[in-house]
């Protein structure tokens, strides 16, 4: 392959920035709509990887890859949130979490219908515009990490929670 010219090279239209992004959950279990408040206070979340896996089959002394099923990187992505003086983002967090599974009794209040929800991540370009959506299916929270309070040292408290989800669609690829 021959060198790339300075033409090629230019004529690759801008680079997409990691800090414009929304994620919105819209409505969560026991605390009503989040979109906006979620939303505004989200510091970072991940695009979930796939894979497609792959098996290996020996015919005649030759080893055949085939493809095998869609994997979703665990299943699981990490966000950060900043959290402000009414602590409404742990609050909404923990609420989620004991409707899902409730401390003193250990059942849930409901099927995973009533406490999953399909947040949508939208990427945008340098105009403002969507570049990408990710929506993820059946999505809920399974942990919400310790929070460090420190005297020695001055910054945002951060909200950090995994949540699980079944599948993601991708905006930008077409389903078949």
């Amino acid at each position: 392959m021959p060198a790339l010219t300075q033409t090629q090279v230019q004529s690759l239209p801008d680079v997409l920035s990691i800090d414009r992004f929304t994620i919105n959950f819209g409505s969560i279990p026991t605390f009503g709509d989040t979109s906006t408040t979620l939303l505004i206070k989200c510091l970072d979340v991940y695009i979930p990887g796939t894979s497609n896996e792959r098996f290996v089959v020996p015919l005649a002394n030759v080893n055949r890859t085939f493809r095998g099923r869609k994997n979703f990187m665990q299943n699981q992505m990490q966000i950060s949130f900043v959290e402000t003086t009414d602590m409404s983002s742990s609050a909404a967090l923990r609420q989620w979490l004991e409707y899902i599974v409730g401390t003193n009794t250990g059942n849930s209040q409901g099927y995973i219908a009533s406490y999953a929800v399909t947040p949508t991540i939208n990427v945008y370009d340098t105009t403002g515009s969507i570049a990408d959506t990710i929506q993820l299916f059946r999505c809920y929270p399974d942990d919400l990490q310790p929070v460090s309070l420190s005297t020695t040292t001055t910054q945002q408290m951060l909200i950090q929670a995994t949540f699980s989800f079944d599948y993601v669609l991708y905006g930008n690829t077409p389903v078949t």
